[in-house]
């Protein structure tokens, strides 16, 4: 690592030492799915991968997230470090289950199709969610 980014880890850790802290166990979260993911993996101390992110529409028309295996894994890794922090003890699977319990059934009896929780209309219908 150079020495201009070690003098910047290190003004960080000094101006913002929860974000630091927070950044640091992204890191070893990474490090850990890394691992687990690529268990064979040849990733040398001091090698860099770099990672990709790109923002696309699906094909419903909805933003989303175009990323390399990387790049999924460096999410996976903030999510779990974010849910460490405000959830002790509660996994991500536990949190997804919870998304998942909030999504809009359609109450069009002649539908029932189950929505996103952000959805306003049944995809399937057009009928107005609860």
């Amino acid at each position: 690592m150079s020495a201009e980014n070690e003098s910047l880890y290190k003004r960080l850790q000094d101006i913002y030492p929860y974000a630091y802290a927070i950044a640091r166990l992204i890191s070893i979260k990474f490090t850990e799915i890394y691992k687990q993911v690529y268990p064979d993996s040849d990733l040398q101390h001091g090698e860099k991968r770099d990672l990709t992110f790109h923002v696309t529409l699906d094909n419903d028309g909805n933003p989303r997230l175009a990323v390399d295996q990387s790049s999924m894994i460096l999410f996976v890794a903030i999510a779990e470090a974010i849910l460490k922090l405000q959830y002790p003890g509660k996994s991500l699977e536990e949190e997804e289950k919870g998304f998942i319990q909030q999504n809009k059934e359609c109450p069009n009896p002649d539908c029932g199709e189950i929505n996103k929780v952000t959805d306003e209309k049944c995809y399937k219908c057009g009928t107005n969610l609860k």
